[in-house]
């Protein structure tokens, strides 16, 4: 337990700086073009777990390459991060 809490307590502390690094240089349009070109056929409604999803990035990833319904259950230690990522996803979609 003493990890968990010390690994969601270190990545609270750096979510902005770890998303807007990210963003800044290029990964989340270079994974969305890899995943669209990779990702097997999913069906409608198909179910998809992101764990340790972090600020989103592959969550959002995921939505776009997709293009069509799906359930994304995204998970994190980090409360932070969680929250970039909600907030994130509801601002794209």
């Amino acid at each position: 337990m003493h990890i968990e809490n010390g690994a969601g307590s270190f990545y609270d502390r750096i979510a902005g700086l770890y998303d807007v690094t990210f963003k800044f240089n290029g990964y989340g349009r270079s994974l969305e073009k890899y995943l669209r070109k990779h990702l097997p056929p999913l069906s409608r409604g198909a179910r998809i777990l992101d764990a340790g999803c972090g600020t989103g990035l592959l969550t959002l990833s995921l939505l776009k390459a997709v293009k069509r319904p799906v359930e994304i259950t995204a998970v994190d230690l980090s409360a932070s991060s969680l929250m970039t990522a909600q907030k994130a996803v509801s601002e794209n979609l």
